[in-house]
């Protein structure tokens, strides 16, 4: 409880800090507002200098979901494009919380909420997981959205970070939609949050990434059969087929064969 409390008093959106005591940014035009980027970032970066937009047809489709009053969880948040999004359909009488294990893109999201007046956000610096306490963080030195925990610390190779399940965080507060993007570990961290899932059946969008889930040692297929065992409808965006009749590895193998070899799972409430 000390822990989450200390997590709780770091939380939140204070005014947009002085740029100087920012991590080296670039400022990027986007549709959801200005984002300040990392510098270093080769991959979002570029990405979103390109477009202005990221993941335009997923974004579209998680944003089509919102509604106004609405909270949303933003989980590896990076530094706020879903966040923003949310926010702004979300409103003054919605309540978006947003995930960040990294400090450097956790300063930069708070900064980006704050200069985007981006509405009732609550900014926690932690990696959603299945416990509340301490995991090891490894940095991707290019791509500032493929810092992964690779599990408990134990000497792995990276750094440690606070880490939280989501339950403890909201207690009996609703969820209505969920955003996971967490490089592999995206169902552990739903795991974190099963209690608010099960009881408010909130639609999730969940990456769904079986090399990343397998660097952590655990089993893509049984990933995929937790999520069904949360009585949910799964799909995934842009795939046309029989969902209810797939196996895990029917996921698990369409994943692979998408770019990158991941691809987003939609755990969709069943109807009442």
């Amino acid at each position: 409880m000390d822990r989450l409390r200390s997590l709780r008093h770091r939380s939140g959106t204070a005014g947009e800090p002085d740029a100087a005591a920012l991590p080296a940014f670039e400022a990027v035009v986007t549709d959801v507002g200005e984002l300040l980027l990392p510098a270093h970032d080769t991959v979002m970066r570029m990405l979103m200098k390109r477009t202005g937009d990221w993941e335009l047809d997923e974004a579209s489709l998680f944003a089509s979901q919102l509604q106004p009053g609405m909270t949303v969880l933003d989980v590896g948040a990076h530094v706020g494009y879903y966040t923003l999004l949310a926010a702004r359909i979300v409103g003054a009488e919605g309540r978006v919380i947003a995930v960040e294990a990294d400090v450097d893109n956790a300063a930069l999201l708070r900064a980006n909420v704050a200069r985007n007046h981006g509405g009732k956000v609550e900014i926690v610096d932690a990696a959603a997981w299945d416990r509340t306490g301490k995991v090891t963080l490894r940095r991707n030195p290019q791509n500032t959205g493929d810092h992964r925990v690779v599990g408990e610390p134990a000497g792995t190779e990276g750094i440690e970070v606070d880490s939280i399940a989501l339950d403890d965080w909201l207690g009996d507060d609703p969820v209505h939609a969920v955003k996971v993007d967490a490089q592999g570990s995206d169902h552990i961290a739903i795991k974190g949050m099963e209690r608010a899932v099960r009881r408010w059946n909130p639609i999730v969008f969940a990456e769904f990434y079986p090399e990343g889930i397998e660097e952590l040692g655990r089993d893509p297929a049984a990933a995929v059969t937790y999520y069904r065992s949360l009585d949910a409808r799964l799909t995934m965006p842009g795939i046309q087929a029989d969902f209810e009749a797939w196996s895990p590895q029917d996921f698990v193998s369409c994943a692979t064969r998408l770019p990158g070899g991941f691809g987003t799972i939609i755990l969709r409430p069943r109807p009442a």
